[in-house]
């Protein structure tokens, strides 16, 4: 986490991801559910190919890099705070297959109407490390979303809050969540939307 800048191989290119904690805090450095959300998408591309993709707390933007670089036909990288994205996007330009990527900032639980939903995939890595902010999460996954829309939530389970947090999906009957992949401390959820 403190090393300014890392390398990952995936999609048969160096993404070079400068980070920024001093400046940034969470938002400026990788957390582990986002490179094994990406390797996850490599091996299953399919999943990305020709769709509309939304990442939902991107800090990096690494996970919206890869799903342009496997073909996506749009990408919205989102976060509230958006330098970090903005300056790796920018730093990975020459990777990237088109200009279809684009860094947004978003606020979860206000109006997303501007982003026109739904998303045929929204990603979303190491989001959910704070109690108060499931409800927001949730809605806003909602509203970027239909029946059709494939979302996929990595996760790094630290204390309960991944279990609490697919507790309240479980009790809101919103969404069915099931695991798709893990590793160790690392998961990947797909929810669908009911």
């Amino acid at each position: 986490m403190h090393r300014p800048k890392l390398r990952y191989e995936i999609c048969n290119r160096t993404i070079e991801i400068e980070q920024e904690w001093a400046e940034l805090g969470l938002s400026g450095v990788v957390w582990d559910a986002a490179p094994f959300l990406s390797y996850y998408l490599e091996k299953f591309p399919s999943i990305i190919e020709g769709k509309r993709v939304i990442e939902l707390g991107a800090g990096t933007g690494l996970v919206g890099m890869v799903s342009n670089m496997l073909g996506a036909h749009e990408v919205a990288v989102t976060d509230m705070k958006t330098a970090s994205a903005e300056r790796n996007v920018r730093l990975n330009r020459h990777n990237l297959i088109n200009d279809c990527i684009e860094v947004s900032h978003l606020e979860w639980g206000k109006d997303i109407s501007h982003f026109n939903p739904p998303f045929d995939v929204i990603l979303a890595a190491d989001v959910i490390y704070v109690e108060e902010g499931f409800d927001l999460l949730l809605s806003t996954v909602s509203q970027l979303s239909d029946a059709n829309t494939t979302i996929l939530l990595s996760c790094a389970h630290r204390y309960d809050w991944v279990e609490k947090f697919l507790a309240q999906v479980a009790v809101e009957n919103r969404f069915r969540s099931s695991i798709v992949s893990s590793q160790g401390k690392l998961s990947i959820y797909q929810l669908v939307k009911l």
